[in-house]
Parts: C-alpha cells; sequence; structure tokens
C-alpha cells in the first residue's frame, strides 16, 4: 500500500466519523468549499392588527400642600435626629490641622453676624441666627425649606 493510499483511507476514516460520506474520488475538497444549510420553514403569516384611537384625560397640576399626619408619618414622628447648628466652615491642610494648638485661631468662611445653617441628619433645612439663651447657645430660625422638602430630606 502506497502513502497515498494510507491518507486516502485516513480521510475517509475522518470524514466518517465527522458524519460525512467519504468522496467518491481521491481528490480533496477545497477547506472554504460551502457547507450545506438546513431549509428554512416559511416564514409565518403577518396576523391582522387592529388599531384605535384611544382618548387620555390630561393629568392635572395639583399643589404641593404639608403632609398630613395620616397613614406612614405617624410611625417615625417620635425618631430622634441630629440637629447641627454650622456657624462656618473652613479648609485646612493636614499640616495646617496638626500645627493647631490651644490658642489658635481658625478663620471662618462666613462674616461676623451672617445667619448659621440648621443641619438635620446632614441636610441642610433652614438658617438663623446665632442667640444666648440663660447660659447656652441656641438659634432663632429665620428660613426654613418647605415642609414636605424636610421630611424628604429625613
Amino acid at each position: 500500500m502506497s502513502n497515498d493510499d494510507e491518507m486516502s483511507d485516513a480521510e475517509r476514516q475522518m470524514l466518517e466519523m465527522l458524519g460525512g460520506d467519504a468522496p467518491a474520488d481521491d481528490t480533496p475538497k477545497p477547506a472554504d468549499a460551502p457547507k450545506p444549510r438546513a431549509a428554512r420553514p416559511p416564514a409565518p403569516e403577518p396576523t391582522p392588527v387592529s388599531v384605535h384611537r384611544v382618548d387620555v384625560e390630561p393629568l392635572k397640576e395639583t399643589t404641593a400642600a404639608a403632609p398630613d399626619m395620616d397613614g406612614n408619618l405617624k410611625l417615625i414622628l417620635d425618631i430622634p435626629v441630629e440637629i447641627k447648628v454650622e456657624v462656618g466652615t473652613s479648609r485646612l491642610t493636614i499640616r495646617e490641622v496638626l500645627n493647631l494648638a490651644p490658642g489658635s485661631i481658625l478663620e471662618l468662611d462666613r462674616t461676623a453676624g451672617s445667619p448659621a445653617d440648621l443641619i438635620v441628619n446632614g441636610t441642610s433645612v433652614g438658617q438663623g441666627d446665632v442667640v444666648v439663651v440663660d447660659e447656652s447657645y441656641g438659634i432663632r430660625i429665620t428660613k426654613l425649606v418647605k415642609p414636605e422638602d424636610r421630611i424628604n430630606s429625613l
């Protein structure tokens, strides 16, 4: 048996394992020959669709009223929240913070007499003037955000 005959037999065996038929002649098929494809089923007929106009009533604009004390709001009324009064801020480098000592003066971004921010749970909800009540500081509220915005910020 010659070397060419062995190659032809090996090729035939490989084709049979891959599910193909061995070629009738010993000439190899080109690698990029088109492979047979399964026939596609015919496309389904489109189903008829009926279209009709729908009249939609436009949305009515409502004004946001103060939230009522019904429903879920009553459930959270007794939860304590943190309130802070911020009289100003400053930005320092870490070196400057480390150099602070008793007696150092830290300049803030607001002038004396400017309103302080009223902050509830990290969100600003108003402003006011710093006052002294007996021997403690307090704030006289001068401006507040709307009640619904205050509730949403909590």
